[in-house]
């Protein structure tokens, strides 16, 4: 699994509704790297708080060519991430 490592500073929560706003920017997402075994389940499950803003929280999963998605049994993404149509694997 490889995490980002370079920071990067977000605009205020002000500048990004503007910018939303105009259609300058559709979306953002931003990274937070959280240790222990109970506290990653409680902010996936809650959410977080960051720049005054409160973020719905996905697990980071790691999909590359060799990955096998056990939703549609395609290569190279993952259940959660999948846009196909079921498809059993033996098929």
């Amino acid at each position: 699994m490889t995490i980002p490592t370079q920071v990067q500073w977000l605009p205020s929560p002000r500048t990004i509704r503007e910018m939303r706003g105009i259609g300058e920017i559709a979306a953002s997402s931003v990274v937070f790297v959280v240790k222990g075994n109970k506290l990653p389940l409680r902010v996936i499950k809650n959410g977080i708080e960051g720049a005054g803003v409160w973020n719905r929280v996905e697990a980071f999963t790691n999909a590359g060519p060799d990955s096998r998605c056990e939703l549609c049994s395609g290569w190279g993404n993952t259940e959660n991430k999948c846009g196909n149509k079921p498809k059993c694997g033996y098929y």
